[in-house]
């Protein structure tokens, strides 16, 4: 069984991880297809196409956190059955605010808000947007979790996602994941560079300390109705392009990777 994680990015996926691994056991991802991101592995998003058709799955339970979203994708892992995907969802302008503080930290630059939010933020809700079309369809193997749920109900969300995995965690059970997925307990477990990077207040309505009436406004159309054409455009130009080049990038790296490896093997035997 392959077991992932997924989000929208800033929306509780590392959350949503770090609860299934303390839920279950599950093994390292083997080597060829693993991504180390700080002490955890994934699965290389450039090869989880070679990882699903592996069938090393079926064998053993695997866990990984992503942020895929895409038509493509999500046929891709639901056509795989012993593929269950747990999804989480967040308040959009809340995961708008995390990513301005992750933003301005990865990027250092000393930016207000307001200038975040019309030149960076309101393309990132966008995107958030587009993210969540992917995985509100029903579908058997996919459980669509909240941020808000895991924050207002805890033990009855987990017991939840436990049900999906054909567990049943007692009291004292759910009180240790409480625990060790608390906000104190990641950021130690992550170390400084990771607690950074992945956790700030973990908080319900931050939003409102941060927006003005028209970027609220402007948020929840987009929310809705998504982004006006030419807006859309400029989205289109300068983050999808971003995106098709990373993910360029990553296959191009995938390739040779694979191909130094064969090169070596080859040396090995000749």
């Amino acid at each position: 069984m392959f077991v992932l994680a997924n989000g929208a990015y800033k929306s509780g996926s590392t959350w949503l991880l770090t609860i299934l691994t303390e839920l279950k056991k599950f093994e390292e991802i083997p080597a060829p297809y693993r991504k180390q991101v700080f002490r955890q592995a994934w699965v290389d998003p450039a090869r989880l196409e070679e990882f699903l058709e592996s069938r090393c799955h079926h064998d053993h339970d695997y866990v990984s956190k992503g942020h895929y979203g895409g038509k493509r994708v999500r046929e891709l892992l639901l056509s795989h059955e012993d593929v269950v995907v747990f999804d989480i969802t967040r308040n959009l302008p809340d995961t708008v605010v995390s990513h301005y503080y992750h933003f301005t930290r990865m990027y250092r630059v000393d930016w207000s808000f307001r200038k975040y939010y019309w030149l960076v933020g309101r393309y990132k809700a966008f995107e958030v947007r587009r993210y969540h079309e992917t995985w509100k369809e029903p579908h058997p193997n996919v459980y669509v979790s909240s941020f808000e749920s895991l924050k207002r109900d805890f033990a009855g969300e987990v017991r939840r996602i436990a049900a999906v995995l054909s567990l049943e965690p007692d009291d004292e059970e759910i009180a240790r994941i409480k625990e060790a997925t608390s906000l104190s307990s990641m950021r130690a477990r992550r170390g400084k560079a990771g607690a950074e990077r992945f956790f700030r207040k973990g908080e319900i309505g931050d939003w409102q300390a941060h927006f003005d009436e028209r970027m609220l406004a402007d948020v929840q159309r987009i929310e809705r109705y998504g982004l006006p054409p030419l807006d859309r455009a400029v989205y289109a130009l300068l983050f999808d392009l971003r995106t098709s080049v990373r993910a360029w990038a990553r296959k191009t790296m995938a390739v040779r990777s694979k191909s130094r490896t064969a090169a070596a093997k080859a040396t090995e035997i000749g």
